[in-house]
């Protein structure tokens, strides 16, 4: 328990159920990320377990755990890529004592920027922010050899040769890369290669974003 976030929370869903406990959505977030983290020794974001609990597309901010909905900008295609290979995310996070603030300051401000135009920009200014944030996560995997994924730069490298822009999410890359592009064509012709290669797709965007919002997420 606490490796995977969706399992964090269904479980403590079904286990409250089970004992016909009712919390809100704000007390079960809090709960699910205590296991979660416990498991993390203390690390990670906890933007895992925000967002399967959430669910639709979602801005969350580590230091508030502030949570705020957000509207898929038109004209943005994606589709999220398992890389095959499974993350572990406390091992990582220990690797992490070693990188400099100045490469995790960076990714933070790219993010910032990246949330701040989500709203209301259209999809090429999106996308460069996109690259932006990979660029600097790609200095953050440079600098530590013990956050590099053979399987995550394969991913990569199949989304960019296909003309879209990737990035990687969660520790060291996660388990999935992320393929972004304005054209539907260009992320079908991704998800083709992708298979072709013996890949899976595991989530076409927009399409698959679980559609719930609930009020009380607040």
């Amino acid at each position: 328990l606490g490796t995977s976030a969706a399992l964090t929370v269904h479980l403590v869903d079904g286990l409250l159920m089970s004992c016909d406990v009712t919390l809100d959505r704000a007390n079960r977030s809090a709960l699910a990320m205590e296991i979660h983290r416990q498991h993390q020794r203390g690390g990670g974001s906890g933007y895992d377990i925000a967002t399967v609990l959430h669910g639709g597309c979602i801005s969350y901010q580590r230091t508030s755990a502030r949570i705020r909905a957000l509207q898929w900008p038109a004209g943005l295609h994606g589709a999220a890529l398992f890389s095959g290979q499974a993350a572990d995310t406390r091992q990582v996070l220990e690797a992490m004592t070693t990188i400099e603030d100045t490469l995790l300051e960076r990714i933070g401000a790219c993010s910032e920027d990246l949330i701040e135009i989500w709203p209301s920009a259209d999809s090429g200014d999106i996308l460069n922010a996109l690259r932006a944030c990979q660029l600097a996560s790609d200095a953050l995997t440079e600098s530590c050899h013990a956050l590099k994924s053979i399987a995550v730069s394969d991913t990569v490298r199949c989304i960019e040769e296909g003309g879209g822009v990737a990035r990687t999410s969660g520790a060291g890359g996660g388990d999935c890369v992320l393929a972004f592009s304005s054209s539907r064509t260009v992320i079908d012709q991704i998800v083709a290669s992708w298979s072709a290669r013996g890949g899976h797709c595991v989530a076409r965007l927009p399409d698959h974003l679980a559609a719930t919002w609930c009020n009380d997420a607040a």
